[in-house]
């Protein structure tokens, strides 16, 4: 990376850092809101939220915004995340999500 990359590139990441799910109940679908922030001097393109490859015992979905969005530098976002436990997705509950 550059220098001038350095200055102009985004910093994305969840405010509080991380945060829990109660993965107990199996059979149903858990939103809950995430504050996004980009401390970067750049702008953020095309944000989505991507799980593939990370197996947490659940299928996590963007909600709303349900499209990837931009994020400007030094501002934050709200954005709600969908739960699906694995029993869920079996029973077809994700038929019923407007995603």
């Amino acid at each position: 990376m550059r220098a001038t990359d350095q200055f102009t590139a985004p910093d994305v990441a969840i405010v509080g850092g991380t945060f829990k799910l109660d993965l107990s109940v199996k059979e149903r679908s858990t939103t809950f809101p995430v504050r996004l922030r980009n401390d970067g001097q750049g702008m953020a393109y095309g944000l989505r939220l991507l799980g593939e490859g990370v197996d947490v015992g659940a299928h996590l979905e963007l909600c709303d915004p349900s499209q990837p969005f931009d994020l400007m530098p030094k501002s934050e976002r709200l954005v709600t995340i969908v739960s699906l436990s694995a029993m869920a997705l079996r029973h077809g509950e994700w038929q019923d999500l407007r995603i």
